[in-house]
């Protein structure tokens, strides 16, 4: 039931995302040719990661509809357009708005530039948020995804592979494009910047969307609601301060830690299957 409901929920996020890149895309078409190049990068890049996502699932379920099959590898080549028009209205928009939006973008990148700082000690706390709140709660995990993780052998070692993938790489960057980087400057074109209320709607609204598509993970989604609406605000926080680059980084560093700990409360049953 969950996952029907979080389905038509993406559908849905994916239509107004889909009319909010048509009515922002002409308007920063001509402005954004600048960004054209890096955007088809990135975009390739999260587009074949999502391919060899696509062909582990396949691997681990063998009795999928081949058709089904079929729309999700061409939905990756309608994926890969609107990612690169998400990008370059984010970039451009983020010009507008006076934000660094994305280094890498405005070719001001540099590894040693990061505030790892930043980065670790964002994600340690939201680590100690994160058990904290498992540790009170108790939450109830989904069987599959428990199953996932358990299991070490055979299809299930392929699928707790993919897993890494999606969690680790996949949802921090398509994540931030979309809820942080493309939304949050979308919402400050309309909102503007002038007034505290505007800058804390458009971080808001994505926010609770993103945290909402969460539903599922957890038996007892509220749970899952808790843990980590205060990760979507300390991502945005970065951004808004920083970069895209500084809240994808936060967003894999929390993530891959987090992994690791829901791996490890599953082991001593501090997770409920």
């Amino acid at each position: 039931m969950h996952l029907s409901i979080n389905s038509f929920s993406e559908f849905l996020i994916g239509i107004v995302i889909l009319v909010f890149l048509i009515i922002f895309y002409k308007p920063t078409k001509e402005y954004s040719l600048k960004y054209k190049a890096k955007c088809k990068k990135i975009a390739m890049t999260i587009t074949a990661l999502s391919f060899v996502n696509l062909i582990l699932i396949n691997i681990t379920y063998k009795n999928l509809d081949p058709f089904f099959v079929t729309g999700l590898f061409l939905g990756l080549f309608i994926n890969y357009a609107i990612l690169k028009g998400e990008l370059r209205v984010a970039q451009s928009l983020s010009d507008i708005n006076w934000l660094t939006g994305s280094s890498y973008l405005k070719g001001k990148f540099s590894f040693k530039n990061i505030d790892w700082a930043l980065i670790f000690k964002t994600s340690l706390i939201l680590l100690i948020w994160t058990t904290l709140v498992f540790g009170i709660f108790k939450p109830e995990m989904n069987d599959n995804l428990a199953g996932d993780l358990l299991q070490g052998s055979g299809s299930k070692l392929i699928a707790v592979i993919n897993n890494i993938i999606v969690i680790c790489l996949i949802a921090p960057l398509s994540e931030e494009i979309i809820y942080r980087f493309f939304a949050i400057n979308i919402f400050l074109r309309w909102f503007g910047k002038k007034r505290k209320i505007s800058i804390v709607l458009a971080v808001l609204i994505p926010t609770i969307t993103w945290m909402y598509l969460h539903s599922g993970t957890l038996a007892n989604n509220w749970i899952k609601y808790v843990q980590v609406l205060p990760a979507g605000l300390a991502f945005s926080y970065i951004l808004y301060k920083k970069d895209v680059e500084h809240s994808i980084l936060t967003h894999m560093v929390f993530n891959i830690s987090a992994f690791f700990i829901t791996f490890i409360f599953l082991k001593l049953n501090f997770l409920r299957v």
